[in-house]
């Protein structure tokens, strides 16, 4: 349909976000493929800020979940995660919303687990070190 309108992508993503905030229907997101199109949406517009900012923050929603948890794994969140950070280390609202969705992830056991073989918490330091002003980074990387 519109995969290649970022505008259409990062509305898309913002609206899987505010659905995302309800525990209920976080699971049915999922299920109805969420994950998929948001990954898509990420690699499709790798260079693109505004669609990366709002596709993480809804991955950051997602990942309340132990189930979606499961799901993201299987779609290999984690490899997306460190390829945005690397690509977007100068934008201080990509670098919030990937580490708010590590930090989501890691709240989980399974999560820790599927972000340790990556380089996730490395690139958090990072961001951090890049940021040392940004209270959202400084936040989302301590918690």
């Amino acid at each position: 349909a519109h995969t290649s309108s970022q505008l259409v992508q990062t509305y898309a993503c913002q609206c899987i976000m505010h659905l995302a905030r309800d525990s209920a229907y976080r699971r049915k997101l999922m299920r109805a493929g969420a994950g998929s199109l948001i990954l898509r949406a990420i690699d499709n517009h790798k260079g693109n800020c505004m669609v990366q900012v709002a596709a993480w923050s809804a991955i950051r929603e997602l990942a309340n979940s132990s189930t979606n948890l499961r799901v993201l794994k299987k779609l290999q969140v984690e490899k997306r995660l460190v390829e945005t950070m690397v690509t977007h280390k100068f934008n201080e609202d990509v670098q919030i919303n990937t580490c708010g969705a590590i930090k989501n992830i890691c709240v989980d056991p399974g999560g820790q687990l599927l972000l340790m073989h990556s380089d996730a918490a490395y690139y958090v330091l990072v961001a951090m070190d890049s940021f040392p002003k940004s209270q959202k980074i400084q936040a989302q990387g301590c918690a």
